[in-house]
């Protein structure tokens, strides 16, 4: 019983160190017209996630004359049930994810189409890794743009241990700002997108895959609306907001949390199973 009083008592401690990060992060936030970069890469796990969550902050770096790069992880064929239709899902949000790019006036995007279904094993993440070495090598940001790790989306959540296993060995100076879908990341920086919303709400229309699925243009909105009412100025209206780390604490912060294991990839809204025995 001592033992596991003991790894209750470290797991609470370890608990309240946590939320006074996010208390002292939260209080320190500040509203900027986007954060500081002269060079981004946005990494999405899915096609659309570089819209919803930063879109907004992408289409100001785009007209303040700053180059935003995306690269897009899986494919998204999974929000198909039957297996029978996620190759022509994938073909069909490959270029809705170009289409938008074109769009918002971003370069065009890398997609390395891994079977959104295959990201779980091995192999498939150690290929992401190799390309993901290879976009921050080719785009050299000093803003990078990830998802939060505790999303409610296991393969957001493992995505951005990807990204930390790309960034482990490398010794560049950048930061990396972790945006809000399914989480709630402690605001280092709140974007005001107040004027951008209208393009990022025609920008989430071309995503008519998704339209079909649930009202994506509501969730964008809605999205957008409670940043601002949380977290932003009193003039504001829509915001996005953004968690910021150093490239080295991101890497030991994200690798520390075990994001690949199967106990987190089960866990969530959308878990992530193991996968059936072939027959």
């Amino acid at each position: 019983m001592d033992g596991a009083r003991d790894a209750a008592a470290r797991a609470t401690a370890a608990l309240i160190r946590e939320e006074q990060r996010r208390l002292e992060t939260f209080l320190a936030r500040r509203v900027v017209p986007f954060p500081p970069a002269t060079r981004v890469l946005m990494v999405a796990p899915h096609p659309d996630d570089n819209l919803f969550g930063p879109g907004g902050t992408a289409l100001k770096y785009v007209a303040a004359g700053i180059p935003v790069h995306g690269c897009c992880v899986t494919d998204g064929r999974a929000c198909v049930a039957a297996r029978s239709e996620r190759a022509r899902m994938a073909g069909r949000r490959a270029a809705e994810e170009r289409a938008v790019a074109r769009f918002l006036g971003v370069g065009e995007p890398e997609l390395y189409a891994i079977p959104e279904d295959e990201l779980a094993r091995p192999a498939r993440q150690d290929e992401a890794v190799a390309r993901l070495e290879t976009s921050l090598a080719r785009a050299r940001p000093d803003a990078l743009f990830v998802p939060y790790f505790l999303d409610l989306h296991p393969l957001h959540r493992l995505v951005c241990h990807l990204v930390a296993r790309a960034l482990e060995r490398s010794r560049a100076e950048l930061r990396v700002c972790s945006w809000a879908l399914g989480a709630f990341p402690p605001p280092t920086f709140v974007v005001d997108v107040t004027a951008e919303l209208p393009r990022k709400r025609d920008a989430a229309r071309l995503y008519s895959s998704q339209q079909e699925l649930r009202d994506y243009v509501a969730d964008v909105e809605f999205a957008a609306a409670f940043h601002a009412r949380a977290y932003g100025p009193p003039e504001a209206s829509a915001c996005e907001i953004f968690f910021a780390q150093p490239r080295a604490e991101f890497v030991a912060d994200v690798l520390s949390r075990g994001l690949d294991s199967p106990e987190a990839l089960a866990a969530g809204a959308q878990p992530v199973l193991p996968e059936e025995p072939a027959r």
